[in-house]
């Protein structure tokens, strides 16, 4: 229980943050982060996708 009210916490933490430093950044670095994190998610799918060929994940892929 207290593991979730940390994570809670540090997201809200973070959230505010990040909604105050946003106004700070420039529009080109913006985009090059969000790029960056989509670049990112793709990886990490694209190794679990690896990791799961001969298992049971296999069906939930296709549907994606």
């Amino acid at each position: 229980m207290l593991g979730t009210i940390v994570n809670a916490s540090a997201i809200i933490i973070g959230c505010t943050i990040g909604g105050l430093v946003k106004k700070g950044i420039p529009k080109k670095y913006e985009e090059a982060m969000l790029n960056s994190c989509g670049l990112a998610a793709c990886g990490i799918g694209f190794m679990t996708r690896l990791r799961c060929r001969h298992s049971f994940c296999v069906p939930v892929w296709m549907i994606f």
